[in-house]
Parts: structure tokens; sequence; C-alpha cells
């Protein structure tokens, strides 16, 4: 099943005063190489990650048993992601649905698009509602598609304190200021100590020699 999505714009007629425009990217699944319109997403803010899947087709019996046939032989669903980025260039993005997992699901699953930091999408993947299947005993599908679209979005790094970062500089600033460093010689700093133990030593000195001549 290949997703070939476009996008058009619309204005939301929800809000008759301030309508806004919306992103509408149009889903379709391929049976035998043809794409068949399954419905739409609509993409109120790629940003904030703001969207609503609409069914807007239904399954016909043929492609009901293509579907079942991928998946009693184990297949992979393929789809992408057709996002025009001009009127004259498109980019693709691929990823694969289980199609045993897909009808075990009962065609739910749910479609994660991820952005970049503006916004943009730049990578698709799909996941179904179970990860298991019974190849033997398969559950009867619906007519339509349940998608639900979840968006990944880098998160933001910690920002460094810059404010609480000045403020420690100029703390300290403030301290070499208030108590400057010393900056005498090592005997400009402790002659009173050095002239204490010189006067230490000439008396014992002195004393044994008096001993010495009695």
């Amino acid at each position: 099943m290949t997703h070939y999505i476009t996008y058009t714009f619309v204005l939301d007629a929800s809000d008759p005063i301030f309508p806004s425009c919306v992103f509408v990217v149009f889903i379709q699944h391929e049976v035998n190489g043809n794409f068949i319109p399954n419905g739409e997403i609509r993409l109120r803010s790629l940003r904030g990650g703001q969207a609503e899947y609409v069914p807007t087709e239904s399954l016909c019996e043929k492609d009901k048993l293509f579907i079942l046939e991928l998946a009693r032989r184990n297949k992979f669903l393929r789809f992408r992601l057709a996002i025009a980025t001009s009127e004259t260039q498109t980019d693709f993005l691929y990823s694969f649905l289980h199609a045993c997992y897909l009808v075990e699901s009962k065609l739910s699953y749910s479609l994660q698009l991820a952005s970049d930091s503006s916004g943009r999408i730049i990578g698709v993947s799909g996941k179904t509602l179970f990860s298991q299947c019974n190849q033997q005993d398969l559950p009867t599908m619906p007519d339509t598609f349940n998608t639900t679209i979840t968006f990944i979005q880098p998160s933001a790094g910690p920002t460094p304190e810059t404010q609480t970062y000045i403020e420690k500089l100029e703390r300290e600033k403030a301290e070499r200021e208030k108590n400057p460093p010393d900056n005498r010689g090592f005997i400009q700093k402790y002659w009173m100590y050095i002239a204490l133990f010189v006067v230490i030593i000439m008396v014992n000195n002195g004393g044994g020699g008096a001993g010495g001549g009695s």
C-alpha cells in the first residue's frame, strides 16, 4: 500500500471572521500499481502538530481481496509521501506497514510525521495497532482506513543560564575590588615572622654560650 500525498490550501470555513489557512494532504493507497484515494489529512499547524484524518473513499471488494492476499503471503505494504516543495519539485518519503498486522488491526494504524525545527516534514513511519496476527484466521476488514496522525518534533536542548552566569562574574569582580590581591613578595609579607625567628635563634645561642663559660 503506497500513500501518495500532495498539498493544497483551503480556508477554514468554521471560523467566518478569521478563516485560517489549512494544509490538505490527499492520501492514496496502491493496488496493483494503481493509486486509489482513501482519505485526506488536514494540517492546521505543522509546528503545533494539529492534524485531522478524514476518509473520503471506501474500499471496494477488489481492494480488500488484494490486501488480504498480501497479508496471507506475509508481505509488507509500502507507502510513500509525496510532498510538493514547489510547483516543479516533489520530495518523496517512504515507509512500510506489515500487511497482516494491518488487517489484524482492522486497518487502524498511526502515521508518524517527523518534522524539523521549521515545521518541514522530513520523515514518515507507520505503526499498526497490533503487532501479531493469524494468517489463517484474519478478521473482516472495514470499508475505510482508520488513520491517526502523530508528530515527532525536535525538542529544544537546555539553554545556558546567561543571566545567572553574568551575575556570578559581577559578584566575583566586586569581591576582587573590595579585597585586592596582595602582590608583595614573600619577605615583605612575612618579615615579622622571620625577624621573630631570628631573635629566638640568637637568644638560644646566647644562652648556650653563657652556660658553657661558668
